[in-house]
């Protein structure tokens, strides 16, 4: 899966998601992580609701480079 910082990622405007479905999308979950040697991912600790601002963004402090695997929800 790859990391997502925006919907403008997916090659639509920003702020609007691709495809069929309600118009709206909230983060569902946010894992921090790596990958390995192999490309394997291998996932770290599962960013709770304070750190996802319940669900609506996840900030990223200037210099504290990390990965995230993050899985979004649409609603209306």
């Amino acid at each position: 899966m790859p990391t997502i910082s925006s919907w403008s990622c997916c090659g639509s405007e920003p702020g609007k998601p691709t495809g069929d479905g309600p118009p709206l999308a909230g983060i569902e979950s946010a894992w921090e992580g790596s990958f390995d040697a192999r490309g394997k991912w291998i996932a770290g600790r599962l960013l709770n609701g304070d750190q996802t601002h319940q669900g609506r963004h996840i900030r990223l402090a200037p210099g504290n480079f990390q990965i995230q695997r993050v899985r979004l929800y649409r609603y209306r």
